[in-house]
């Protein structure tokens, strides 16, 4: 009982630190940021990665570039990390030409902060954020636009209290990282020379994320409530309780942001709920969109909100503000629809791509074609269709992915163990790191294209596989039923073993002419989620703070 004791004591004094961080940000005049922004800071401390959250900070960068303005990374890479070969890592994994240099600010000494917590961990390691984000301020604080890329939104509140007159951190811009910049060698030199003129040590920069993912969301706290039955209830409720304070903070430093972009409609709804705090912006409904999805336009970026100017505030800004949360979808390496894919003869094959991770839930695949081959081949087969029967029993489960650690081997062995145990050895294969060439040969191979985590809050994989004329069957949560697969038109969408041994039999059921025109519509469906797609629709919702106003005297 002590450490409940304690525990709440903590609870409550979080609550009103927090408390009294709100009323400090509140005293900030909100309409007050650097005008024609040219600096903008990445807040991305695993920018060498090769993940799909370093593509789109890559493609932000080669955007902006294309825009004239300066690009700063701060990073956990060693200070001397070659700054070109990051931008040929860059172009070699995701095929991102990024021209001029970028200014790295190394936090390497830091990296310790990003270390995961045991205890408290979503408060604990928001604080380490929190205090690398004051290195990387007091090493170099010379911007106009703070974009967060990897989730780390209490970094906020450093960025606002670092310009908060009452405070005074801010130091009229700093570069203590020992660099100098120029636009042809990535490093910076001084000051700019308009610096104090522009916006002094006192304006705050533009706030900008671009949301992956939420750090916690209703669904998170619906799980924990149900997910242990048999633990005490006491202990249920207090962790409850955590989550709805930590959803509280979240979303005090998540108002403070001036644009926010997230990456799919799921995401959007749960941001909404927790960062919106004007009512302007309307939840979006958990379904597919009922627009045409062959659709390529810049419509795909959401806005919501008016437009109408309150007295007193600047246009610019209140324009961000009165529909600050925009949807825009990621970039996908989308080639364009390719007949061949359509319409070649394809194996009675299933497969399935991703690290092998717990969340992946690959043992779902593998019970799902148990059920398929034992149970629906008997009794729901189309008779009319002779090969149907035979082709069910040609079906084969490819599980393509990596291994991080020794967790990920140990449950790659695990399948292999429920593979036995299903006496399904002749109908799964494990490919782990095959090469790129062989990756690509199956799945133009292939019949099927199979996802199986829940909630995947976008989900880029499904959008290459129906991009190379797979037929796609995902789980009916998060990004893939709200913004990617159309039912019965571009693919399916299961959640149980059942439904998805169902689904993979009406795939494999299918007639030529409806297997070729759902493989052409899902090949024309993910045009939606180019490369250019997200050029076009990143530049619309950035176009307050990239474009150069000419025209003022109108």
């Amino acid at each position: 009982m002590v450490l409940v004791e304690l525990l709440c004591c903590g609870v409550a004094l979080a609550a009103l630190l927090v408390s009294s961080f709100v009323i400090l940000l509140r005293t900030q005049d909100s309409s007050q940021r650097p005008a024609s922004p040219s600096t903008f800071a990445f807040f991305h401390p695993y920018c060498s990665g090769g993940g799909g959250g370093e593509r789109v900070l890559w493609k932000m960068v080669q955007l902006l570039q294309g825009k004239n303005k300066r690009c700063v990374i701060y990073t956990i890479d060693p200070p001397d990390v070659d700054e070109s070969q990051l931008r040929a890592d860059a172009e070699r994994r995701f095929d991102v030409k990024v021209p001029a240099p970028v200014h790295l600010v190394s936090l390497s000494e830091h990296k310790g902060l990003l270390k995961p917590q045991p205890f408290l961990s979503l408060i604990m390691e928001s604080v380490g954020t929190m205090r690398l984000a004051y290195h990387a301020l007091a090493k170099f604080d010379d911007i106009d636009v703070f974009l967060d890329t990897t989730g780390c939104a209490f970094t906020f509140w450093v960025v606002r209290l670092w310009w908060l007159p009452v405070v005074g951190m801010a130091s009229g811009r700093s570069s203590n990282d020992g660099s100098n910049y120029d636009n042809n060698d990535g490093n910076y030199n001084g000051s700019k020379e308009n610096a104090t003129d522009a916006h002094g040590s006192s304006v705050s920069p533009w706030i900008v994320p671009y949301v992956h993912y939420p750090t916690i969301s209703m669904d998170m706290m619906a799980w924990e409530a149900n997910a242990h039955p048999d633990r005490a209830k006491w202990k249920t409720a207090m962790k409850l309780h955590y989550y709805r304070l930590f959803a509280a903070m979240y979303g005090w430093v998540g108002r403070s942001a001036d644009l926010v972009m997230v990456n799919s409609t799921w995401t959007y709804n749960h941001i909404n709920s927790l960062w919106n705090d004007d009512g302007n912006d309307t939840l979006v409904q958990e379904e597919a969109e009922a627009e045409d999805f062959s659709s390529t336009s810049t419509s795909n970026v959401h806005h919501h909100g008016d437009s109408s100017s309150p007295s007193g505030a600047s246009p610019s800004l209140h324009m961000l503000r009165s529909g600050r949360i925009k949807i825009v979808y990621p970039p996908c390496r989308v080639p364009k629809p390719n007949p061949q894919l359509v319409s070649s003869t394809r194996e009675p094959s299933i497969v399935s791509i991703g690290q092998f991770r717990p969340e992946k839930d690959h043992k779902l695949q593998v019970l799902a074609l148990h059920h398929l081959l034992k149970t629906v081949s008997k009794e729901q087969h189309n008779k009319d269709d002779e090969r149907i029967p035979e082709r069910i029993q040609q079906v084969k489960l490819i599980l393509i992915g990596s291994c991080r650690n020794e967790g990920d081997r140990g449950r790659v062995e695990e399948l292999k163990a429920l593979v036995n145990d299903c006496s399904l050895q002749d109908h799964v294969e494990f490919r782990i790191n095959p090469p790129y060439d062989d990756l690509k040969k199956c799945i133009e191979s292939s019949s099927i294209g199979v996802h199986t985590m829940r909630q995947e809050h976008f989900g880029i994989g499904i959008v290459e596989m129906m991009a190379a004329g797979l037929l796609v069957v995902a789980h009916n949560s998060g990004g893939p039923k709200t913004d990617i697969v159309h039912p019965g038109k571009t693919g399916f969408l299961a959640t149980t073993v059942e439904e998805y041994g169902d689904a993979f039999l009406k795939a494999l059921a299918m007639s030529p002419d409806n297997e070729k025109k759902m493989r052409h519509d899902a090949q024309e469906s993910a045009q939606r989620f180019s490369d250019e797609i997200f050029d076009e629709s990143m530049a619309n919702a950035m176009r307050v703070l990239i474009e150069e106003e000419d025209d003022d005297e109108e």
